[in-house]
């Protein structure tokens, strides 16, 4: 019987976790398991998953939940996973507190687009994809009032109708130029209005459609809608698999599932999965649904 050697930093990590070991063909891999990250917590909490937070480490960069967020983002852009990538993007999202998450996201879709993200567009950008309703004052005329999600979805069929903002979005918006630095995926954002149907300027909510499309086949995977409704906020994240969407997520900001209202989502939906999440799991890009890979040793 062959002896599994593993390398001394591994050793604390068995020491917290629970672990298992894994064959594949001659190769054995001990993976590690530990408590899963909660991304309610703030920001710069330290990651408490001993797998994820020894692997931030290693990139040497701080094992808090804002790096383990850029991380993911840096993942799910295809981009080479650089550690002063993440410490430039953190550097840029802690000039903005409250929002360091968001810059910080903002300040890699840039990079990954080849455009440097300088304080002042990254500042630009928050302000025109913001959908945030503290500062904002909407309709309340009860004849236009209808459910948010019904909205939603009838929005979802076509392009919003009111004009797009322009000037830096459109920025954010360009693909990259050369198939040399073309990642696989690029982000799009279009702001809306919900609006009502007889007048336009009775403005019921905001917020913003992020498409994620693949840059190889010109298709989208995600689609992530966020908007607020009046004193709400809710997230609709739509995974697509050739071009159909198959799953959604989504989220009405509260701490528990209605299950009454995923059952009512699922009735809209067609037969297609619906599953609610904690707001800060599908906040920004839905980073919290995704994960790096956490095998720690190898013989």
């Amino acid at each position: 019987m062959n002896k599994i050697h593993i390398a001394p930093d591994i050793i604390p990590l068995l020491e917290k976790g629970s672990y298992k070991v894994i064959r594949q063909g001659d190769s054995v891999f001990i993976q590690v398991n530990s408590k899963k990250v909660d991304f309610s917590q703030n920001p710069f909490s330290t990651i408490e998953n001993s797998s994820i937070h020894n692997k931030l480490q290693n990139l040497n960069i701080t094992p808090d939940l804002l790096n383990y967020n850029l991380v993911l983002m840096a993942k799910q852009l295809s981009m080479k996973l650089n550690p002063e990538l993440i410490k430039l993007a953190r550097n840029i999202g802690l000039r903005f507190p409250g929002k360091e998450k968001k810059a910080g996201e903002i300040a890699l879709i840039l990079k990954s687009k080849g455009i440097k993200p300088t304080l002042e567009l990254v500042e630009q950008l928050l302000s025109e994809i913001s959908t945030e309703s503290d500062s904002r004052e909407f309709s309340e005329n009860k004849q236009d009032f209808e459910d948010p999600q019904n909205l939603i979805f009838n929005f979802l069929k076509s392009l919003p109708s009111n004009k797009q903002k322009e000037g830096t979005l459109a920025i954010l918006n360009h693909l990259p130029q050369t198939k040399k630095s073309n990642p696989d995926y690029s982000w799009i954002m279009l702001p809306f209005s919900i609006v009502s149907t007889e007048n336009t300027d009775n403005i019921f909510g905001e917020g913003t459609i992020k498409i994620l499309l693949n840059t190889r086949t010109n298709s989208a995977s995600k689609i992530h809608i966020e908007t607020s409704w009046k004193n709400e906020s809710f997230i609709f994240h739509f995974e697509l698999s050739n071009k159909i969407p198959v799953k959604l997520y989504w989220s009405d900001g509260k701490k528990s599932e209605t299950k009454s209202e995923t059952e009512r989502l699922s009735s809209f939906m067609n037969g297609i999965s619906v599953q609610w999440h904690i707001y800060e799991e599908l906040e920004n890009l839905a980073q919290g649904l995704d994960k790096i890979e956490t095998v720690e040793a190898m013989l």
